[in-house]
């Protein structure tokens, strides 16, 4: 049998279940939600931190670019990795050396250089997630009927945007009252609970994958299957591309733009930014729960209709930034803004998962999901070094126009795309 003919070839090793909230599926579930929350925490405070004492955003814009090179690098390999080890095991020996690394910076805190250490800790923990998040997308067509495969994928989305909100939240006003190895060794406590959770309470079968050979040479063939397998499918490689602009345009503007918007152009406090970040996040979590809600009133192909509405919510940003407004009501219509773009990114992201989910045969699921991963994120930071030093030269109102250009451009590309694959995409 053909491989694009059986995608959902070992989704009947499900447990026999047809529901989402299984024992096992929950036991994950809960143990992302420590490990993600111990994440996120770190990826908000440590670059703030070193903002802080430098006053640079081109620093605080290079150094978080930089620390996502091994999250690009490894997410290849981690999917290939999932794909041929017990899931479970890999899971809870990340968290384990997360929880590592934290004791680590915690006890070396104040004791070596702080730009090497916070972009030494970033990268472990962009590293981990580069495998990390890899094993549990390709766990959950392992652990869920395939009729529930879109909403159990919109529920773990829904869980990476709750510990995305609570994260920024509780760095800010935790880093307002200590100091960041204190923070670490709070974050270290979430991913040692993460790592006992699947530790013992979650199995997951190791796939029955062919090959022999070298490790090299294992990584290359199972590679090189992906990458043939998308040759197949040019909807899925083109909507990976269009991720790829969308991270560029979006998230990168988002993850510097407003950092140095908020505390560096409005002279606002950490516990601001913290906050602004968190009610930013639920718009996120508003797109999943859109999905989870209503699975069969979104479909993939309503993808360019999504990416148009998302458009709309950088026009408040814009005008937030154009407009003469007292303070409290342009940090509202600016933040208003970056909501409504996370909810229409959460949405669109979740659908281009759940498709790709539904359309690859399950052997190949965690390389796909990896190099999709991997594509889309490696235009953050290119995106984050362009705006680093963008604001140097531009005014945040001309860069969002830019932005907001940018973006309904990228639309209509999406549009023709899928009118390209009206068939395929079922009228």
């Amino acid at each position: 049998m053909d491989d694009n003919n059986k995608p959902s070839v070992g989704l009947q090793q499900c447990q026999g279940t047809t529901g989402v909230f299984t024992v096992q599926f929950c036991c994950l579930v809960i143990a992302q939600l420590f490990s993600l929350l111990g994440s996120a925490i770190l990826r908000f405070a440590l670059p703030l931190h070193l903002l802080n004492v430098s006053h640079s955003v081109v620093l605080y814009a290079s150094v978080s670019a930089w620390a996502w090179l091994p999250y690009i690098l490894i997410t290849p390999i981690g999917g290939i990795i999932s794909d041929r080890v017990r899931k479970s095991v890999l899971m809870a020996t990340l968290d384990t050396v997360l929880a590592l690394s934290c004791c680590l910076y915690f006890a070396l805190h104040g004791r070596v250089d702080v730009i090497s250490s916070t972009l030494t800790l970033l990268m472990v923990l962009y590293a981990v997630q580069s495998m990390y998040q890899p094993a549990v997308q390709a766990a959950i067509p392992a652990m869920i009927a395939s009729e529930q495969v879109p909403r159990a994928t919109a529920l773990v989305s829904q869980i990476s945007t709750v510990t995305s909100i609570v994260g920024p939240a509780l760095g800010g006003m935790i880093l307002g009252f200590t100091t960041i190895g204190m923070l670490a060794g709070i974050s270290c406590m979430g991913f040692a609970v993460s790592a006992v959770l699947i530790g013992f309470f979650v199995r997951i079968p190791k796939s029955r994958m062919m090959g022999s050979g070298s490790a090299m040479h294992i990584v290359a063939q199972d590679a090189h299957d992906a990458l043939r397998f998308l040759g197949t499918r040019p909807l899925i490689w083109e909507t990976i591309v269009v991720a790829m602009f969308i991270n560029l345009l979006t998230s990168a503007f988002i993850m510097v733009g407003s950092t140095f918007i908020i505390t560096q152009m409005w002279l606002l406090s950490n516990q601001t930014l913290g906050i602004s970040e968190a009610v930013v996040s639920l718009g996120g979590l508003l797109g999943g729960v859109l999905v989870y809600r209503m699975p069969r009133g979104v479909a993939f192909r309503h993808e360019p209709r999504i990416i148009a509405i998302t458009s709309i919510g950088l026009v408040f940003v814009v005008l937030s930034l154009g407009l003469p407004l007292p303070g409290a009501a342009r940090l509202a219509l600016f933040v208003f803004g970056l909501s409504w773009v996370m909810a229409g990114a959460s949405v669109f992201t979740i659908l281009a998962v759940s498709y790709i989910q539904t359309h690859t045969p399950v052997e190949h699921i965690g390389k796909v999901i990896a190099l999709t991963m991997s594509a889309a994120t490696c235009a953050l930071p290119l995106g984050q070094f362009f705006y680093g030093y963008a604001l140097n030269g531009l005014s945040p109102f001309t860069l969002s126009l830019m932005v907001t250009a940018g973006m309904f451009v990228l639309d209509m590309v999406l549009a023709w795309i899928f009118r390209r694959h009206v068939n395929e995409l079922g009228g």
